[in-house]
């Protein structure tokens, strides 16, 4: 796999991982990496698992490959969820919602915590009117997990509740 990435460049560097930009068979992605100066075990290895339950559900970037260092993700391209809410119009921020909820609801019912949806300024893209939630290295089985809650906490904080009555939401 490490040969066949090309172009990498360096994209962010967050508590546990580091992701870059590369070529992989010709496709733009993203390669998550483990941060060395996180202390945190397995971590890239417990993304790659939570994405294969996830992704038949269309929830989160295509997992491409994982050789237990990397990650190769599908590359989303999109708009952070604080801009699209004050770019977009209603409806369309009211659809883009619906969906976040269905995915939040989803991982709710296969018992999943998600754990960053209420801040998820930069974990949620919003891609051509989909969102794509990202960074699962953090998600964990539990009885009771509160996925739709955090979302809802998200959209009632002070700066994207007055984004939203705005927009007379």
């Amino acid at each position: 796999m490490k040969s066949e990435l090309t172009d990498l460049e360096f994209l962010a560097k967050g508590n546990r991982g580091i992701v870059y930009k590369g070529i992989w068979k010709g496709q733009p992605v993203a390669v998550k990496t483990k941060n060395p100066e996180s202390t945190a075990q397995n971590r890239i290895e417990n993304e790659a698992n939570f994405l294969k339950i996830l992704n038949p559900y269309g929830i989160g970037p295509r997992l491409l490959d994982f050789d237990g260092e990397r990650l190769i993700l599908e590359f989303i391209e999109g708009e952070r969820i604080h801009d699209y809410f004050e770019k977009h119009s209603k409806k369309e921020i009211l659809i883009v919602v619906k969906k976040i909820l269905e995915q939040a609801q989803k991982m709710d019912e296969l018992g999943i915590n998600k754990l960053e949806l209420t801040r998820p300024y930069k974990d949620l893209l919003i891609r051509n009117g989909e969102p794509v939630l990202l960074d699962f290295e953090r998600c964990k089985k539990t009885i009771r997990p509160k996925n739709v809650r955090q979302f809802e906490q998200f959209l009632r904080s002070t700066k994207v509740k007055a984004l939203l009555l705005a927009k007379e939401l």
